[in-house]
């Protein structure tokens, strides 16, 4: 029950005043647990209260070895991070203890610059060669001291050369997070999209999408994409380009052989990528009107009168024209369906673009 209190104090941004000194007594409170839960809270909430410093401080030399490491954790969630306390900090990550390792990774996480310099050459050789609690638990606290991380991407790279391969995406992963110019990535996406394992060549992909602005590198990358043996990643592949389709409209052609590949969940994605080539609009209705009428799944079919209601509109008339007819002529009632609501969808568009409502509307609004 007392270890109950002190979590739902943990709960407030700060300690309201008439909570602070009841979370105080706790820390005399002979079940060490109970001690441990209101020193990590007071870490939590006192940041405001000139009297959790001091109270903490004491447990510092506490003879009970949990105890005295939660001290150091706690006091470093207050900001007080020396060169005492990184050793214990990082050894902490270590811990099968998840409210303390997890405590630890917090206080790391708000490290400011000249702690963070004493703490990141630990967090990377624990990237390296850590065991699997406190590699995980490093990412997760270079990931939020982000800023400050930066200054380490060189060596980060470096690790990322050296840790086993299963290691290699999270590492990976983190790159792409800090990394927002792509600059010290680009060299690791780059062999990586052409990886033997299908995630690393996802995790290039999406790196390189989020990361890189060079039209020819973003290029390179997306027809590997296309042209991956995996499903899952050629759709990945596809939607990314609904963002670049203007920029590469000579990857029309790739996109449009996908309409016929075997997997329908990749037809159904090249139906959506079509749309956004606006140069490619005459050609793109023509294919849609000829898979609308052709392909074997009712879905990869129900999704190209989507399509339509999504058409430039300097083309919507034809769109229209099109969607009217498979709602009149398509004997399946769930693709007809389908059909009316694409319909009512392009209507709409026309409709916002005319600044005009269509018939049947007036009473929504």
């Amino acid at each position: 029950m007392r270890q109950h209190a002190a979590e739902a104090i943990a709960s407030f941004s700060s300690c309201p005043d008439d909570l602070f000194q009841p979370l105080l007594e706790l820390l005399n409170d002979e079940d060490a647990k109970v001690v441990q839960t209101a020193m990590l809270t007071l870490g939590r909430v006192g940041k405001d209260k000139s009297e959790a410093e001091a109270s903490l401080l004491r447990f510092t030399n506490d003879p009970n070895p949990l105890l005295k490491e939660t001290a150091v954790v706690a006091l470093a969630r207050l900001g007080r991070i020396d060169d005492q306390s990184v050793p214990v900090l990082l050894k902490t990550l270590e811990s099968t203890d998840d409210l303390l390792s997890s405590s630890a990774v917090a206080a790391i996480g708000q490290a400011n610059d000249s702690q963070a310099v004493k703490l990141l050459p630990g967090l990377n050789r624990n990237l390296e060669t850590g065991q699997n609690r406190a590699f995980k638990r490093s990412l997760t606290a270079l990931l939020l001291m982000k800023d400050r991380t930066r200054q380490s991407l060189d060596r980060i790279v470096t690790v990322y050369e050296k840790v086993p391969k299963e290691r290699r995406p999270d590492v990976l992963k983190l790159l792409i997070e800090l990394d927002s110019t792509g600059g010290h990535s680009l060299p690791i996406l780059a062999a990586a999209i052409q990886d033997s394992d299908p995630e690393m060549r996802k995790i290039s992909l999406w790196g390189t999408v989020r990361t890189i602005q060079d039209r020819d590198v973003l290029k390179s990358h997306l027809e590997k994409g296309l042209n991956d043996s995996v499903p899952e990643m050629q759709v990945s592949a596809l939607k990314y380009l609904h963002a670049y389709a203007n920029r590469m409209p000579d990857m029309f052609p790739q996109v449009l052989a996908l309409t016929k590949h075997d997997a329908p969940r990749v037809r159904m994605a090249a139906v959506d990528a079509l749309v956004p080539f606006k140069a490619k609009s005459t050609e793109c209705l023509e294919a849609l009107n000829y898979i609308s009428e052709h392909d074997s799944d009712p879905e990869v079919r129900a999704g190209t009168y989507y399509a339509f209601a999504r058409m430039d509109l300097e083309f919507a008339s034809k769109a229209e024209s099109l969607l009217e007819r498979i709602s009149r002529t398509e004997e399946d009632t769930k693709l007809r369906n389908s059909a009316k609501l694409a319909l009512m969808s392009l209507r709409r568009r026309l409709a916002r673009d005319r600044g005009a409502m269509i018939p049947g509307e007036e009473l929504g609004r």
